[in-house]
């Protein structure tokens, strides 16, 4: 069995968070039983992380009352090897965000990995004012423009388009410090 066949089997993923020098493990994945929406296993409107993957391999059973798609989720958690990350969210490194952010594959992906986690997550809890953020046509102009200049084309011309990206790195800032707020550390 591949490190990540059961996350993408019942699409439950184990993700690193990074963030003030210190890390923590959490579970994003999508709810099968109700619109295939991402969500994380949180409690109190809070994501839960694990202060390690052992940490969170022991103790996750205690916490599958707070997870979505139940029977999907006791599957996952059988399989689940409890090995290895899915990928990571470095807040801490994203809160830096510059330019720098568009001149690779790499950090393109973090940052729209990262934005796509803290939506998934305030659409979860049905925050009103990070809701109107994410529908700001500033931040789905940069979310768009990382994805054409990476993942839906291949143009060669990607350095006068960064050139005329307009950075509103306050609200990237913004919306990493309310994800950096809402982050629960287990016992």
């Amino acid at each position: 069995m591949e490190p990540f066949d059961a996350s993408e089997k019942y699409r439950k993923y184990l993700i690193k968070l990074t963030s003030d020098n210190s890390s923590g493990y959490c579970v994003w994945g999508a709810d099968m039983e109700n619109g295939e929406d991402d969500k994380f296993l949180i409690k109190d409107n809070k994501v839960l992380v694990f202060r390690s993957l052992e940490d969170l391999r022991l103790k996750i059973s205690e916490y599958e009352a707070y997870f979505f798609d139940k029977l999907n989720f006791a599957s996952w958690i059988r399989e689940e090897k409890f090995e290895t990350e899915y990928s990571e969210i470095d807040i801490d490194r994203l809160l830096k965000f510059d330019r720098k952010v568009f001149s690779s594959k790499e950090n393109a992906f973090d940052l729209v990995n990262a934005l796509n986690a803290a939506q998934d997550f305030f659409i979860q809890i049905n925050s009103e004012k990070m809701e109107e953020i994410f529908k700001s046509p500033d931040l789905k102009n940069i979310k768009d423009i990382l994805y054409n200049l990476y993942f839906w084309k291949n143009d060669s011309d990607i350095e006068s388009q960064i050139a005329d990206i307009n950075i509103d790195s306050i609200l990237i800032k913004s919306i990493l410090y309310e994800i950096h707020h809402n982050f629960a550390t287990t016992p």
